[in-house]
């Protein structure tokens, strides 16, 4: 899923990244592979076992940060910031550090079908949130939306043949996760039009990993770091928090916002697909559900970004996918 740091930046152009332009194949081909990136996440976590989820989150995030640091140097874009930025950096980091932290403790207690359906469902809550949040007025495309997306969350739930305590609790961390996103996206919106992506995205992932840290059992989490285990966290660090947020960016600049988000929902096809090669874990009545609550989310995003269109110097949407 794309990670925070991702979204609402088609109004400015960082240094070594291309300005926005009409759709075309290029912009179509990078969201596919961001998409493949994201829909890695999923199996990736569920790949660490042992690993405290905070001290998986702040792994990732901390290699993600070492990832995007090495990009700021290639594009010389300037990296350092002012102190006086860092208590708004550090605000945004610790919602980002709860977005991430809720995925993977979904994971833990839901099958990776819900989780990714429910994380994704994060434009859904912006629009729901907007009118209170920033005053802006929800279109009936986008209200049309919120409906659906609601009812297919009342039939992917009733569809579950094994309904339980801990999957519940997954399906409430996971809207957690979606939710943490969506407020990310709403709160960070000002301090992120202040700075070059690369800069904004090193420094919330930075701070992120610094904030989890302490919660993630760093002795355990240090001693469980070997082998196949901080292969998977190097892995989750450079594919969906890496290389996933940057071939993300640069669909954005190349293709319309609205056309890769919605290619990049298919995370829900690639990490359930993924979830049954390695784990056979299989679909169940509930796939109805997702995919009305998905369908839900497209009408939310695309009816967003016919409205931020509308308005001189708006921006369009963020993204759909969040993992």
């Amino acid at each position: 899923m794309a990670s925070p740091g991702a979204e609402d930046t088609r109004g400015r152009s960082d240094p070594g990244e291309p300005s926005a332009g009409g759709g075309g194949p290029a912009g179509v081909l990078l969201a596919a592979a961001a998409t493949v990136f994201f829909a890695s996440a999923a199996v990736l976590v569920r790949s660490a076992p042992g690993l405290p989820p905070a001290g998986l989150a702040a792994g990732r995030l901390l290699i993600g940060a070492v990832f995007v640091a090495l990009l700021g140097l290639l594009t010389r874009t300037p990296m350092a910031v002012r102190f006086r930025d860092l208590p708004a950096l550090a605000g945004i980091a610790a919602v980002a550090a709860l977005h991430f932290l809720f995925y993977i403790l979904a994971l833990e207690r839901t099958s990776i079908a819900h989780t990714l359906v429910l994380v994704n469902l994060s434009p859904v809550f912006v629009a729901a949130l907007s009118p209170w949040w920033l005053g802006e007025r929800l279109r009936r495309g986008q209200s049309a939306g919120l409906a659906l997306a609601v009812a297919g969350l009342a039939v992917m739930v009733g569809f579950e043949p094994r309904l339980t305590l801990a999957s519940v609790a997954g399906d409430v961390l996971a809207l957690g996760s979606g939710l943490m996103y969506a407020v990310y996206s709403l709160a960070g919106r000002s301090t992120r039009e202040r700075h070059p992506l690369f800069r904004y995205t090193f420094w919330v992932y930075l701070l992120a990993a610094i904030l989890l840290w302490p919660f993630g059992r760093p002795a355990t989490t240090l001693a469980a770091l070997r082998g196949s285990s901080l292969f998977v966290v190097l892995l989750l660090g450079l594919l969906p928090t890496g290389l996933g947020h940057t071939l993300y960016n640069a669909s954005l600049r190349r293709a319309p916002a609205a056309m890769v988000n919605l290619i990049a929902t298919q995370e829900v096809t690639g990490g359930v697909l993924l979830g049954y090669i390695f784990f056979r874990e299989g679909l169940t009545g509930a796939a109805i559900g997702g995919a009305l609550a998905l369908l839900g989310v497209a009408l939310v995003t695309l009816f967003a970004e016919t409205s931020m269109i509308r308005q001189p110097g708006g921006n369009p949407p963020g993204p759909s996918n969040t993992t």
